[in-house]
């Protein structure tokens, strides 16, 4: 069997074995099985290459991609077909401010301001604070969060 990656996949699909040898019984009568990976690697240009094939998704926008793959099988007329569903979102996460400015602070005081981070995101984000510089701290200490889509924290 041969996994074909479709012309307008190239560069962000992969399978792994590209290649493989089914049989169509083993010795126990289990039916043969050709298991590949697929691997995604989906760019923002992905879109505007594959515009053709989007739908949409669950959102209610258009992000969703519906692509049709091919696996030729040696010695058969039809190859097997199968279509790979995507939708494709960011991973951006929006700071409530562009720039910080805590004002006037004396040596051995504390300035606080109010900073929100929103997940832009359709999926769960995992957000950490770490390698902060010297007397700077977050507060509470949010050390490994996640935020939901959409979420504000």
């Amino acid at each position: 069997a041969l996994p074909l990656v479709p012309p307008h996949l190239r560069g962000f699909a992969k399978f792994t074995p590209d290649m493989a040898y089914v049989q169509a019984r083993d010795h126990h009568g289990h039916d043969g099985l050709f298991a590949f990976r697929l691997r995604f690697t989906p760019q923002p240009s992905l879109l505007h290459k594959c515009a053709e094939f989007l739908e949409t998704g669950l959102t209610g926008k258009p992000d969703t991609l519906a692509l049709p793959v091919q696996v030729g099988v040696p010695d058969q007329v039809l190859p097997v077909y199968f279509t790979l569903r995507a939708q494709l979102t960011t991973a951006d996460l929006e700071l409530s401010r562009k720039e910080i400015a805590f004002g006037e602070c004396g040596v051995s005081d504390a300035v606080m301001v109010r900073e929100t981070v929103t997940n832009l995101s359709e999926l769960p984000v995992r957000i950490g604070f770490v390698r902060l510089p010297r007397g700077l701290s977050i507060s509470p200490p949010l050390g490994l969060c996640s935020l939901l889509p959409g979420e504000s924290r």
